[in-house]
């Protein structure tokens, strides 16, 4: 209907119907308002409808509010001069309920979706770190911060409203690891991103993992953005790590339950996560370690150290921060066909080669549906006004 041009949507409902409760709903919202109607005004609307007479209709908007929580502990640390200082371990304990928007099995909506791995597999390594940290015969030096996150699924509500809201000095914080879909661990093989926001993470790193009995082998990216919470520290400036096992074909299904889950692997994992902490935790400078520079103020982050992916690349940076329509950048890498088209930092994309953008899921398509080398129209929303970009996509 919206692409027909229809300014809105009406629908009458048999006599009897019971109408339908708009905080159930959980598939994507149209951009034209929807309305059912029952009974006699049904009735009003079939009879002005074939009479061809104008009927008007009122009704009344009321928003409806839903309180999720952040659930966070602290660890004091053990060394006076050093327990100012925080380290937090993070991970997002929400994921998509019954499925519908972000899941990618639309004919099985309503079927609920476990996310054993996404994201019930960080949450447990998170736990078993904290209880290793917490019953050591020596607590580390530094505070350690768990953070249970909320809102990840619906765009790192619960991380992005911690920086802003922190329950600590947030300049206290050093750093933070992210354990976001680490149940999968294939081959020996976790990547580790943001070793790039530090100077001194390759060390800790290979420090710690050289300590375990059987070392992992690592993948390691120099890039501090991805899609989960971790960002949200970056774009303040802090030091971050994300732990991960890659995707799969369970990824946003129902299919994502614990039987396929790597227990041993998630074992490993937290040994790894509390032997980074622990290094972390003791070195001889903590402030040796290099914050990032904040996107905001307009430089972008280091690029990957290796391109990973596959597919067309345009080089944006996306900010997690919901916006009413739209994708909103935090900036743009360096040398990329984003900058070179001229997009900035703050910008908000609403527009595709021809394509609405209205949220990050419409924009990734979009992407997709090209290849290296096409020439595509980028519309922007810029301090209020709308700008046509022009820009030549690369090959990731």
């Amino acid at each position: 209907a919206e692409g027909r041009g229809a300014a809105g949507v009406m629908i009458l409902l048999p006599n009897g119907a019971a109408l339908p409760d708009p905080d159930g709903e959980l598939r994507p919202a149209g951009r034209a308002p929807a309305v059912a109607v029952r009974g006699s005004l049904a009735a009003a609307v079939r009879q002005a409808a074939a009479s061809g007479s104008a009927l008007e209709l009122r009704t009344a908007v009321e928003p409806r509010v839903a309180e999720a929580h952040n659930v966070a502990a602290l660890l004091r640390g053990a060394n006076p001069t050093l327990r100012d200082q925080i380290i937090v371990i993070g991970a997002h304990l929400d994921h998509l309920g019954r499925g519908g928007e972000g899941s990618l099995a639309p004919d099985e909506y309503g079927t609920i979706h476990n996310g054993a791995d996404d994201n019930a597999s960080g949450i447990a390594v998170l736990i078993e770190t904290a209880r290793r940290l917490a019953t050591r015969p020596e607590r580390p030096g530094p505070s350690v911060l768990f953070i249970g996150f909320s809102g990840e699924e619906r765009g790192l509500l619960g991380s992005a409203h911690f920086v802003e809201n922190p329950t600590v000095p947030r300049d206290d914080i050093i750093a933070m690891l992210n354990l976001d879909m680490v149940g999968r661990l294939r081959e020996n093989s976790l990547a580790v991103m943001g070793v790039g926001t530090a100077e001194e993470w390759r060390d800790i790193l290979a420090r710690a993992n050289g300590g375990l009995a059987e070392p992992l082998r690592l993948g390691l990216t120099d890039d501090g953005f991805g899609p989960s919470d971790h960002s949200s520290f970056y774009a303040r400036g802090i030091p971050v790590l994300h732990f991960f096992t890659n995707s799969h074909e369970d990824y946003h299904r129902p299919s994502d339950d614990w039987q396929k889950l790597n227990v041993e692997g998630l074992e490993r994992i937290a040994d790894l996560v509390t032997e980074v902490t622990l290094n972390v935790a003791t070195q001889t400078q903590l402030t040796a370690i290099v914050q990032a520079q904040d996107p905001h103020a307009g430089a972008a982050p280091t690029a990957p150290s290796s391109d990973q992916g596959y597919g067309p690349y345009l080089g944006t940076i996306p900010d997690f921060t919901p916006v009413d329509t739209g994708v909103r950048i935090t900036g743009v890498r360096e040398g990329s066909p984003a900058q070179q088209a001229g997009l900035q930092a703050g910008d908000v994309i609403v527009g595709f080669d021809g394509t609405e953008i209205t949220d990050l899921y419409a924009y990734t398509y979009a992407l997709r549906a090209h290849k290296p080398g096409d020439t595509v129209t980028i519309v922007v929303l810029r301090a209020a006004q709308r700008i046509t970009l022009t820009a030549v996509l690369g090959q990731r």
